[in-house]
């Protein structure tokens, strides 16, 4: 029974997932087209992350937010910092919706529910680890 409770859960988080996806493609064209397709393979995927954040109305204002641009401008110029720490929080915001999609998946898959629980408790790790450095600084 426990399986399918998260069958339908995925099935509805994927729905959504893939709305976002949809509907952030054409809002954050203009954001995600300039990014260099090797460093960002996945940058197809970002406007979930950007719709995401926009959604819960982020700031980008946190004591940790305003540290983190300042490191992205000195690594991107002043000129970019900014727009690339937006990226970075969008990448890892759609990384780990993404995995919490999935997560429902695993357990029905394996026959285990418990392997649910364990992906999202990986997820909710991951998350608070978000920000905890600038990924694709340049060499």
């Amino acid at each position: 029974m426990i399986n399918y409770i998260f069958i339908a859960i995925y099935f509805v988080l994927a729905a959504i997932w893939l709305l976002l996806l949809l509907k952030g493609s054409k809002t954050y064209k203009e954001m995600i087209e300039p990014l260099d397709k090797e460093t960002y393979a996945l940058k197809a995927l970002f406007p979930v992350g950007f719709q995401i954040l926009e959604l819960i109305k982020y700031s980008y204002d946190t004591v940790l937010d305003k540290k983190r641009k300042e490191q992205a401008k000195i690594v991107f110029g002043e000129q970019f910092g900014e727009y690339y720490y937006r990226v970075n929080v969008a990448e890892k915001v759609t990384y780990v919706s993404f995995f919490v999609v999935v997560s429902f998946l695993l357990g029905p898959v394996t026959g285990n529910p418990i392997i649910s629980v364990f992906g999202l408790l990986g997820c909710s790790c991951a998350s608070s680890k978000c920000g905890s450095n600038l990924c694709h600084c340049p060499s």
